[in-house]
């Protein structure tokens, strides 16, 4: 073999070595979440840092992607910036990953991925909004459920389908509602 060819090989089985770990991850974290084993452990902490943290965090993954990230405040909602919520940090980091990384990958070049977070109702909000290609009507309803979008998404045959599972788990967790809204195009 060439050079170049075995090089090609080694960077082709280091990325499947890499999304068989993640995958093996997520499985396990889910059946962690599914057993009931995994309980929050609640904190005070404020959702501004958090999803400023997450915005840092996956900034050099937008500019790749040509997709403007930013994380902010949610004109629609109150006070946002003063929003201190008790929960597992680690959980909501967690889910708040899974949504922004989902949004990365399904917006094209000279889109936008937002963080926004809020209050209404002396409940917490927090919104992942984007510019991504949307979902159709019909595809809404499995979009959380185990698996199920593996079949009709674009780019599924290099994600499991576990990470929108995983997030609405974690939700529920912490007595939360997940709500998407969206359409395709």
């Amino acid at each position: 073999l060439e050079p170049a060819e075995e090089r090609n090989y080694l960077e082709t089985a280091a990325r499947q070595c890499e999304r068989l770990s993640r995958l093996v991850g997520d499985l396990f974290h889910l059946t962690e979440l599914d057993a009931g084993d995994r309980q929050p452990l609640s904190e005070d902490f404020a959702l501004a840092e958090l999803t400023q943290d997450i915005a840092q965090k996956f900034a050099a993954d937008a500019d790749r992607r040509q997709v403007d990230l930013r994380a902010g405040a949610d004109s629609s909602l109150t006070r946002p910036s003063s929003v201190v919520v008790c929960a597992d940090i680690a959980l909501v980091e967690r889910a708040l990953e899974s949504l922004v990384e989902n949004a990365l990958r399904h917006t094209p070049a000279g889109g936008y991925v937002r963080i926004e977070i809020g209050s209404d109702a002396g409940r917490a909000r927090l919104a992942v909004r984007d510019s991504g290609v949307g979902i159709a009507a019909e595809d809404l309803p499995g979009l959380f459920d185990r698996y199920d979008r593996i079949e009709r998404v674009a780019g599924a045959a290099t994600h499991a389908g576990l990470g929108l599972t995983i997030v609405r788990r974690i939700v529920r967790l912490h007595g939360g509602e997940l709500e998407v809204c969206s359409t395709a195009g």
